[in-house]
């Protein structure tokens, strides 16, 4: 395989590929499931024990760390792709046809709607990085996710193009050095309406709250932006860390968890005034982008059903731009 050339294109001689700057680092065997995605463990293994995988002419490891430049020999009959799929199995949803927020050589950032998994598991029929795998297709294989949202949870999720990339992204998530902002519906209005909640072991909020944090600290700053008296409110909420369901059990813990939110409590009613589901949205994202070293917004509008009850509830679209309500 040619220097620049992908994983799609073979050289004249079919068998040998060269290892480029962003595969580098990796075992091999994670590079070759990546870019054969047919080819099963068990057969990379088998294809190395009986030297029909080899780097710079020698015997290789399934465990090997490719480094750049190294040439892979493989079997002609690996790489040959499996009939593609159906086009049915390969439709892409409306909400991902469109333009991204934001897209270049190195990030996409899309606006997932609520009731869309992140990534595939058990009963799901399809995910975010499944899909995007084919919508966005690169010589590095699939968009790599570099963080989360819960599948009820609608909003901003970035997406990266290569390896190195999603490193460097997923280092700034686990270093706190991502903003993230949210905006939610709880149910009552908290008081003081504006401050943060931190949740550890021995940390104010219940015991049986303060566990699904298994004694880390999960650390969340809130601020009220408007309110429906002491019925309902709207909140711009700053995850500082970054644990799992953290916002929905912090405003449950003070007591005003998320209007739809069924797993930690919600089980208030609102008189029909809002959609039984989780309000709950990724707002923006504000970070260094990873290559130009610049700063970088991205911000994500409101699904329609969450904009059409805020407006219903009397608050105008410029009470969306959350920013300066936190931090």
């Amino acid at each position: 395989m040619c220097d620049g050339c992908s994983v799609d294109e073979m050289t004249s001689r079919g068998e040998e590929w060269v290892i480029q700057y962003d595969d580098a680092g990796q075992r091999l065997d994670r590079w070759l499931r990546k870019s054969f995605q047919h080819l099963p463990q068990s057969r990379i293994e088998k294809l190395c024990r009986t030297g029909q995988i080899r780097i710079n002419e020698e015997r290789a490891k399934p465990s090997a760390r490719i480094q750049e430049g190294q040439r892979v020999t493989l079997p002609i009959t690996i790489t040959v792709k499996p009939p593609a799929q159906s086009p049915r199995s390969r439709k892409i949803p409306d909400w991902l046809r469109g333009d991204p927020l934001f897209e270049d050589d190195y990030i996409i950032a899309l606006n997932k709607p609520s009731g869309v998994a992140v990534q595939g598991g058990t009963g799901q029929s399809s995910s975010l990085d499944q899909l995007a795998s084919i919508r966005f297709p690169t010589s590095h294989g699939p968009p790599r996710l570099v963080h989360r949202l819960d599948k009820e949870t609608s909003g901003l999720l970035l997406l990266a193009r290569t390896r190195r990339v999603a490193a460097q992204l997923a280092k700034e998530f686990r270093g706190r050095r991502i903003s993230k902002l949210y905006l939610a519906l709880v149910h009552g209005c908290p008081r003081p309406s504006k401050g943060q909640i931190k949740t550890n072991e021995r940390g104010a909020l219940a015991d049986s709250l303060a566990l699904h944090f298994r004694g880390k600290q999960a650390h969340t700053e809130f601020a009220v932006i408007d309110n429906v008296g002491e019925h309902l409110a709207l909140m711009a909420l700053k995850p500082i860390t970054g644990r799992t369901h953290q916002l929905r059990i912090h405003m449950s813990g003070i007591g005003h968890p998320i209007v739809g939110d069924r797993r930690y409590g919600s089980t208030k009613m609102t008189g029909g005034i809002v959609p039984n589901r989780l309000m709950l949205h990724a707002k923006s994202l504000n970070f260094v982008h990873p290559h130009y070293g610049t700063s970088q917004t991205i911000d994500a509008p409101l699904p329609q059903l969450m904009s059409e009850t805020f407006k219903q509830l009397g608050w105008p679209e410029e009470g969306h731009e959350c920013d300066h309500w936190v931090g």
